[in-house]
């Protein structure tokens, strides 16, 4: 949207897929998210709606996500899960970080790991980020929009925050956006399939979760302590070890990675 509100936003193909649904590709938007947000109405799980440019991208808490133009990939998933309780959004968050990790190992040929709770990181390195925004009912999750940035072709990053990498630098390859998010989506839709094996979602994550088992100086609430990152509560928050063996659960924005 522009300042005045109107749309800049143009549809350049919509294409039916099998496995997952309708991509809907627009020009430039503000934010993904934002506009299946608007049109939930007559989205369907695995539904996705991408954008050549995002001029709002949102990341966790106040954080920005900024991409170049034609170079990265900027959408955004539609989910209706089913019998999963509001609860255990952690679930889908597990899922989501999972597909992503394992579509980049498999197109790099690389370790990739997932850094809490779902940033995605390649020698350490992020190369993609997600934002999963839950519509509640009570008790129950009525959809989820799960936005997803990641770096592809663009090769310097200048407005980020921490250290990046995309696809591109990583293998000296030049991909076709539209190709790689349809395989993408394909693994996603492939994942929420299984959200009810929780145990096994979990124990893959923890498998590939960065910093796990190691201890590291951590700014946690404000006080610097040296911890070590052990586990994921049945809420999904972090579990952190200081040297005093006292376990904290951390939420977000509470623990802060200094080095």
């Amino acid at each position: 949207m522009n300042e005045n509100g109107n749309s800049k936003c143009f549809i350049v193909y919509i294409c039916i897929m099998s496995r997952a649904g309708r991509i809907i590709w627009y020009n430039e938007l503000a934010s993904t998210n934002l506009e299946v947000a608007k049109k939930f109405k007559t989205m369907v799980s695995g539904d996705v709606v991408a954008t050549r440019k995002q001029s709002s991208g949102k990341g966790l808490g106040e954080n920005a996500w900024v991409s170049a133009p034609d170079m990265n990939l900027t959408f955004s998933y539609f989910l209706r899960p089913e019998q999963i309780e509001a609860t255990r959004q952690y679930v889908i968050n597990m899922a989501v970080s999972n597909a992503v990790r394992r579509f980049l190992e498999l197109k790099l040929n690389r370790k990739v790991q997932v850094k809490w709770p779902n940033d995605i990181l390649v020698d350490e390195k992020k190369i993609c980020g997600i934002l999963i925004q839950h519509a509640l009912m009570g008790s129950e999750i009525l959809y989820s929009v799960i936005g997803i940035g990641l770096n592809v072709n663009q090769v310097a990053f200048p407005d980020f925050a921490r250290d990046a990498t995309s696809m591109s630098l990583i293998s000296e390859k030049t991909y076709n956006l539209k190709i790689l998010l349809k395989e993408l989506s394909a693994e996603l839709s492939s994942a929420f399939q299984n959200l009810d094996e929780a145990k096994d979602l979990k124990s893959e994550y923890l498998k590939h979760l960065y910093r796990i088992g190691k201890w590291h100086n951590y700014v946690l609430k404000g006080d610097e302590i040296k911890g070590c990152i052990t586990d994921i509560n049945e809420t999904g928050l972090l579990l952190l070890k200081d040297e005093k063996e006292q376990l904290h659960a951390c939420d977000l924005k509470e623990l802060v990675y200094p080095d």
